[in-house]
């Protein structure tokens, strides 16, 4: 009976996404093995229950409730305005995105085909970005973060109206970080050239279960001064995080991985950009970025401390440390 109604369920949003999908290109794939305009939702390899439990999970009268729920917390959040949300996606849905990401990689500490980051700011880090080389499921999730009604669900929890998700994947995409991999504490590019838009909100979804602490690999969210470190969040499995990007919004996951072999931090990046500058209190000196004038990824290092939980920096609860 259960798997009736949910079949049902699915058909009835599957005729809600035609239609959708025949106004807005967003919510359409276009690969080699379907023209275009397409609905991701018939995309051969996905679990079409576990797809229910999926649209179920986005419709749009619960992303507003969940937007009531978190919008305080996402407005008053210390260090910069964000949101830690646990199970927004079903974990049915996160389960199989899990399985199609891989943890193993090449004797370079570089996921197969991704690219890969070496340096000092950012180690033994893959980014994937085209979407042929991601999953069903992955694809899917992102198809969804970039509909209409998750951006409104963005807009209302952040209070930033006009929203528009990458339609790329700019810096965002799947991120994998192998053992000794980490990514020092910075505030993002804050212009995106190519589409004349201003980063306004950043969200990450952790796919990593029975993560410990103690392997590191934990976001760190930073105070203005770099003197505080007033939240540390633990990357566990289907945690949902999204803060307002501005030049001071500085954040990382300074501390080297060591979990077990076999085990990589993974995760799913998507940011979001407005037409339109952010207020000037957000932008360094009060100038916000133009197309000739904007900055790159600025790096940050603590003050008075080494590391974030340092008695002299540490400004956080345990709260997101653990499930």
């Amino acid at each position: 009976m259960v798997t009736k109604i949910r079949k049902l369920v699915y058909f009835v949003l599957l005729a809600s996404m035609l239609v959708l999908c025949s106004r807005n290109i967003l919510f359409c794939l276009k690969t080699n093995d379907f023209p275009s305009k397409v609905p991701i939702y018939l995309h051969s390899g996905l679990n079409q229950e576990f797809l229910a439990d999926l649209l179920v999970a986005t419709k749009p009268s619960r992303l507003k409730e969940l937007a009531k729920k978190y919008k305080n917390e996402y407005t008053t959040g210390e260090p910069f305005p964000h949101a830690v949300i646990d199970e927004l996606f079903p974990m049915s849905f996160t389960k199989e995105i899990e399985a199609e990401i891989e943890q193993k990689t090449d004797s370079s500490g570089c996921t197969k085909g991704a690219q890969c980051f070496y340096g000092k700011q950012q180690n033994y880090k893959s980014g994937i970005t085209k979407e042929e080389m991601m999953g069903p499921h992955t694809r899917a999730v992102f198809h969804v973060m970039r509909s209409a009604h998750f951006v409104n669900f963005l807009q209302e929890i952040s209070g930033i109206p006009n929203l528009i998700a990458d339609p790329e994947y700019r810096g965002s995409g799947v991120h994998i970080t192998t053992r000794g991999g980490h990514l020092d504490v910075h505030s993002d590019f804050n212009y995106y050239v190519k589409h004349d838009m201003h980063r306004r909100v950043n969200t990450f979804l952790y796919l990593n279960p029975d993560w410990e602490d103690s392997w590191g690999g934990a976001l760190e969210l930073w105070n203005r001064n770099m003197t505080q470190c007033k939240q540390r969040i633990n990357p566990l499995s289907n945690r949902f995080v999204a803060f307002t990007t501005t030049d001071f919004s500085y954040h990382g996951s300074p501390i080297k991985i060591s979990g077990p072999p076999g085990r990589a931090r993974r995760s799913l990046a998507l940011y979001y950009y407005t037409k339109d500058g952010p207020p000037k209190e957000n932008c360094l000196g009060g100038i916000c970025a133009t197309k000739r004038h904007h900055h790159s990824t600025l790096w940050y290092k603590p003050k008075g401390c080494e590391a974030c939980q340092q008695p002299m920096c540490k400004a956080y609860s345990d709260k997101f440390l653990f499930g």
